[in-house]
């Protein structure tokens, strides 16, 4: 056997090194329970369940008050929002997860 058939064997034997919480299934689901309890520490916001987090507000951001938008806390729970997804797709979908960073760093600039 030659040294490039072999290693191409050692590539497609090796187990991919990625780590998911109990939550996140092996990568079926996404776990956002942090970043609930980030939204709920926002002052002047709404406070929901988990499930209407996820229905309603997650994605929503016109579901925000004003208020609670311009203040430090909103930001940070975005930004840790932002992280999370992104570290969701780069251990789910790790090709694709280049792609995804490009565009991030794109939006970024």
């Amino acid at each position: 056997q030659d040294p490039s058939e072999a290693m191409v064997s050692a590539v497609l034997a090796a187990e991919p090194d990625v780590v998911f919480a109990g939550a996140e299934g092996g990568g079926r689901y996404l776990d956002l329970h942090a970043c609930h309890e980030a939204y709920l520490n926002i002052k002047h916001n709404e406070h929901v369940d988990y499930y209407s987090y996820l229905t309603a507000h997650v994605l929503r951001p016109e579901a925000v008050s004003r208020a609670a938008a311009r203040t430090g806390a909103y930001h940070r729970y975005l930004q840790g929002l932002l992280e999370y997804l992104t570290s969701f797709v780069q251990r789910t979908q790790p090709l694709a997860a280049t792609a995804v960073a490009a565009r991030l760093d794109e939006a970024r600039e």
